[in-house]
């Protein structure tokens, strides 16, 4: 029969074991959310780019716009800019 102590020791060693299977799946997370919100910020950009590079090829004066169409041309790059700059914000 094994003592209290060797089981203690066992379960303590178990224990460790776990916790550090549990550090080891939160760096993989924290590694892989990292590397997300990269993408993201690279699609948004490239969103900005391309709003721009359309913008500057429309023909305002031949163009007809609602205003709905002209709120939603203008709030993209709002939007866009402002999920950046708190994006950048956070890994400061």
């Amino acid at each position: 029969m094994r003592s209290f102590e060797e089981v203690s020791r066992e379960g303590l060693v178990e224990i460790i074991k776990e916790g550090e299977q549990i550090i080891v799946l939160q760096s993989n997370t924290i590694a892989r959310l990292e590397a997300d919100k990269a993408r993201l910020v690279e699609a948004l950009k490239e969103t900005l780019t391309m709003h721009e590079n359309a913008m500057e090829s429309v023909d305002w004066g031949k163009s007809f716009f609602n205003a709905s169409v002209i709120r939603s041309l203008n709030e993209v790059p709002i939007k866009a800019r402002a999920l950046l700059a708190e994006m950048e914000k956070s890994n400061d």
